[in-house]
């Protein structure tokens, strides 16, 4: 009796090493998956950060390009009111450009 105590001793034994290496490999895995995430979110944050600047750098273009369409249109505009023929016979009294205007619109 005493010798398959033995052998069932020894079989536990090896059982329990082997669910033990199961468990350990799957902390290592699980490990190794969440250093992968951290690893990714940093790629994230680095790419996110680096779209950030160039939208920035982007929008600064834009900004300048409009000032500069808006100060062109502004002495663009204020050239023709200065250099326009005014004729009294040329304007279109309130109410008449106002009925123009609503049946420009209508259906």
């Amino acid at each position: 009796m005493l010798g398959y105590l033995k052998y069932v001793g020894s079989g536990l034994l090896v059982a329990a090493c082997i669910l033990f290496g199961f468990k350990a490999a799957s902390w290592r895995a699980d490990a190794m998956q969440l250093e992968n995430a951290k690893i990714e979110l940093r790629n994230q944050i680095e790419r996110t950060v680096a779209s950030d600047r160039e939208r920035l750098a982007v929008q600064e273009k834009l900004t300048q390009a409009q000032e500069l369409l808006a100060r062109k249109l502004g002495s663009t505009l204020k050239a023709i009111n200065d250099h326009a023929p005014k004729s009294p016979d040329c304007d279109v009294p309130d109410d008449i450009a106002g009925q123009l205007s609503r049946l420009r619109d209508s259906p």
